[in-house]
């Protein structure tokens, strides 16, 4: 499963882009309030989707979404979860003892 491509107006440019609150533009939107940093979630159960198997349309979309980031100016801190994981299920994906 795959999140929703966003509806953006990208390749506008910093400021054609309509901000009003049904525009779908929400990088525009958070530029517009002054921000220019924002907290990307990544889960990383849909990144490995199982041990070994990455699922690269997830990467593309993520890399898709910083795009459109700096076309707005705004910075991202890349937030990975592993909300699936645990050391109790030896999946690989716990780090540490």
């Amino acid at each position: 499963m795959n999140p929703p491509i966003c509806g953006v107006q990208a390749g506008q440019g910093k400021y054609n882009q309509d901000t009003s609150p049904n525009s779908n533009n929400d990088l525009a939107q958070v530029r517009d309030l002054g921000f220019d940093l924002v907290r990307l979630a990544i889960t990383w159960s849909l990144v490995e989707v199982t041990p070994g198997v990455i699922n690269e349309e997830y990467l593309e979309r993520i890399a898709q979404v910083v795009e459109w980031g700096k076309e707005q100016d705004i910075d991202f801190i890349i937030d990975f979860h592993t909300d699936f994981y645990s050391f109790s299920l030896n999946d690989g994906a716990g780090v540490g003892g």
